[in-house]
């Protein structure tokens, strides 16, 4: 059943089961609508039509398969163009074989540098390893290639553009400056209330400690009477005695 509601492939033309037995799977609901057909078929007139169906079947669906590779390779040509190297270039060779023990996902895709030292037909080259100049015995296709880029070549910034650069530079330098300036106010003004509120504290505890001496006074001077009272009795007592 799911051979049957697969739907027909765009490069053949037809559904998996025609092409398999050269018609299409009948469901239930086809043969009860069918119609009777008194005449029997032996199995060699059944098989004759079969192998006829089946060819024409395959015959068009290798002409559509055709046709669909056409128009893939049509498609990809549009946009496809062949790498041009010249002798002397540098070149990274895409690399093939995984050693045996290593992880094909972890291992480098790309080998070299190589230099090339030849350029042959449908677009070939020789190459050369840069570190020991080995040769590489066969040719290999530019497809498997790409230019290296060597990590120490960079290119000089135009007149124009490294004014550009070095405005970027001064306006970013100003607006450090400007943030320097704004955060060292912002810390004055930080220290300004801390300095406020340690006087505020200051001057609280002055008027407490007046307090406790006003305190402290004004038990002295009772202490003090009281002394004097009995001084002043003690002798009016040895007077009369």
């Amino acid at each position: 059943m799911a051979l049957r509601m697969s739907t027909n492939t765009e490069s053949t033309g037809y559904s998996p089961f025609q092409m398999l037995f050269g018609k299409e799977m009948n469901l239930p609901f086809d043969i009860s609508v069918q119609p009777k057909d008194g005449m029997s078929k032996t199995a060699k007139d059944h098989l004759d039509t079969l192998i006829d169906r089946l060819k024409i079947v395959k015959d068009i669906a290798i002409t559509s398969v055709e046709n669909s590779q056409e128009k893939t390779k049509n498609r990809y040509d549009k946009k496809a163009e062949a790498p041009k190297f010249r002798v002397g270039n540098y070149v990274m060779l895409q690399s093939m074989k995984v050693p045996k023990g290593l992880s094909p996902k972890l291992h480098p895709k790309w080998d070299g540098p190589f230099y090339v030292v030849d350029v042959g037909q449908n677009n070939t080259c020789k190459l050369r390893r840069c570190s020991d100049h080995k040769l590489i015995k066969s040719r290999i296709h530019t497809n498997r290639m790409k230019p290296y880029i060597d990590p120490r070549d960079h290119r000089d910034i135009p007149e124009n553009k490294r004014n550009v650069v070095e405005n970027n530079r001064d306006r970013v330098d100003d607006i450090g400056h400007v943030q320097n300036d704004n955060t060292d106010r912002l810390q004055n003004d930080a220290q300004m209330e801390r300095n406020d509120a340690q006087m505020q504290q200051n001057d609280a505890q002055m008027q407490q400690n007046d307090a406790l001496l006003q305190q402290n006074d004004e038990t002295y001077d009772e202490d003090t009477d009281f002394i004097a009272e009995k001084l002043v009795a003690k002798k009016r007592w040895q007077r009369k005695n």
